[in-house]
């Protein structure tokens, strides 16, 4: 996740979040689950060097089974999709 305002997201390594994700599939579904935040970094934005962007990386510790398999499931979707389109680009 990438933070364009860096006030707004004062996080830190620890801090639990409690998430909803909406997935744009077919049917839509929806993920409710606990996370803590493993990593923070901040980095310069090359348009503004007065501004900063914080990306910050998370590990879920509270999610239901089957929530984590529709993540897994359209995840690999997405990288099928997105092999399939590289392949017919390089023809």
């Amino acid at each position: 996740v990438i933070a364009q305002n860096k006030e707004n997201f004062q996080l830190k390594r620890g801090d639990i979040l409690k998430i909803t994700m909406l997935f744009p599939s077919i049917p839509q579904f929806v993920v409710k689950a606990l996370a803590q935040v493993v990593n923070v970094s901040e980095y310069p934005i090359a348009e503004n060097p007065n501004k900063s962007k914080v990306s910050f990386a998370c590990k879920f510790i509270a999610i239901n089974e089957s929530d984590r398999d529709e993540i897994i499931k359209f995840t690999f979707e997405q990288q099928r999709r997105q092999i399939a389109k590289q392949n017919t680009e390089n023809l």
